[in-house]
Order: structure tokens, then C-alpha cells, then sequence
């Protein structure tokens, strides 16, 4: 690789970290939403980048604006967030059963079909892992992964983390979402 190459994959790599930092702050957020979310569109296309700093960042990315509720509600009518954040805990060889995703909608089921390897990078998959306690902290968020029915990839995943604070993030979208039944409103 020529000098020139690697000093644009490094400015793109920083880029990449840099979105993360950006969707912090309201503006940043303003700007990844603006143009029906064009921007977000693209950056969460990164959490399956081979580049580590762009799954990082795209991940960050999307934590960071699950703190705002009104992008939740984009995500959720725009985008399929729930199957988004579950694909990374899925490993080939520990798939949920046939009977276990009787009756999960299409998206859910795919990931089983898919040759997705589970997240190697510990950051990645803590910052999802968050990503989806955060998906779950309101109603429309909590019924969204009950409606995923992704309970069994997370379980699965769950037995097999080796990062304990992401086996405790885990265990506690699982206490808010599958445990814990919403009174009726």
C-alpha cells in the first residue's frame, strides 16, 4: 500500500470514529437525521465494514442517538434496528432452534440463514450491546425487541460472551424485555 493510500485509510478510519463522537452531541444527531437520515443510512451500512474503527463507529454512532427519543421513533418506522443490533451476537454455531423462531417475523429469521460470525471486537459488541438497552428503555423500544422475538440469538450469544459487562448488559435488555411484562396502557 502506497503512503498515499494508507494516510487516506487512516483519515478514514479517524472519520469513522469521529461520527461516533459527532452523534453525541443534538446537532451531530441533526445532522445524521437531516435529508430523511441519508447520513445515519450510510454509517450504519459500517456495522459490517471489515474495518474494526468503522464498526466501532457506526456503532457508537448508533447508541448515541438511541438517547434521543424522537430518532427512535425514525429508526423504528425507517429502519429495522431490533435485527441490526441482534446480527452481531449471532454466530453461526450457536443458532436458536427451529421451534425457538416458529414465530418470528422474516428479518428474525434471517439471521439464522445468514454466515454472519459473531462480533470479534469486545468495544463493538459492548457498544451494541448498550445500543440495545438503550433500544429498550421506552415501550415502543421494549415491544419492538418482543415483536423481533431475537430473544433466543441474545440468549444463546449470552452463554458463549467471554466480556462480562457485556454478558451484564445483555441480562438486563433480557430483564427489561422478555422478564418484565409492560402494564397495558
Amino acid at each position: 500500500m502506497s503512503q498515499t493510500d494508507e494516510g487516506q485509510a487512516q483519515m478514514l478510519e479517524g472519520s469513522a470514529m469521529s461520527v461516533g463522537n459527532l452523534s453525541q452531541l443534538s446537532a451531530g444527531r441533526d445532522v445524521l437525521m437531516a435529508e430523511n437520515g441519508a447520513s445515519l443510512r450510510l454509517v450504519l451500512g459500517w456495522l459490517e465494514s471489515p474495518v474494526r474503527s468503522w464498526r466501532l463507529g457506526a456503532a457508537l454512532c448508533l447508541r448515541n442517538c438511541l438517547v434521543d427519543d424522537s430518532i427512535l421513533a425514525i429508526l423504528l418506522s425507517e429502519y429495522d434496528p431490533v435485527t441490526l443490533l441482534t446480527k452481531p451476537f449471532v454466530d453461526g454455531s450457536h443458532l436458536p432452534s427451529d421451534e425457538d423462531l416458529e414465530d418470528a417475523p422474516f428479518g428474525t429469521k434471517a439471521l439464522s440463514s445468514s454466515a454472519a460470525a459473531m462480533e470479534p471486537e469486545v468495544e463493538v459488541r459492548r457498544a451494541i450491546a448498550e445500543a440495545l438497552l438503550l433500544l429498550c428503555k421506552p415501550r415502543i423500544g421494549r415491544d419492538a425487541i418482543r415483536h423481533a422475538k431475537v430473544y433466543p440469538f441474545i440468549r444463546n450469544h449470552h452463554l458463549q460472551e467471554p466480556d462480562e459487562s457485556v454478558k451484564e448488559t445483555l441480562e438486563e435488555v433480557v430483564q427489561r424485555t422478555e422478564l418484565v411484562v409492560d402494564d397495558q396502557q
